[in-house]
């Protein structure tokens, strides 16, 4: 899966190709100033649970998984992956 930024999408089919025939595409918008954390929250919405460690932060996808993360990378702020 590869995160879309809409307006990239919005600015190449202007540009680029007769909008009446793009299809609709589903794209999760990116806030300013998000951490990883709120990332994590956002490709998963779906959440269990969310539980604070000293050092790591504990995500349930649902009653039997959940997502371990050391607690600073949560909190670092979300850099766009090349």
């Amino acid at each position: 899966m590869r995160l879309i930024d809409a307006d990239e999408i919005d600015n190449y089919i202007i540009g680029h190709v007769d909008t009446r025939t793009i299809p609709t595409i589903n794209a999760i918008p990116i806030p300013e100033n998000i951490t990883n954390g709120d990332m994590i929250k956002l490709l998963f919405p779906n959440k269990y649970g969310e539980e604070y460690g000293r050092t790591k932060v504990y995500y349930g996808i649902d009653a039997h998984n959940r997502m371990e993360f050391q607690i600073d990378w949560w909190n670092k702020p979300y850099k766009e992956g090349k």
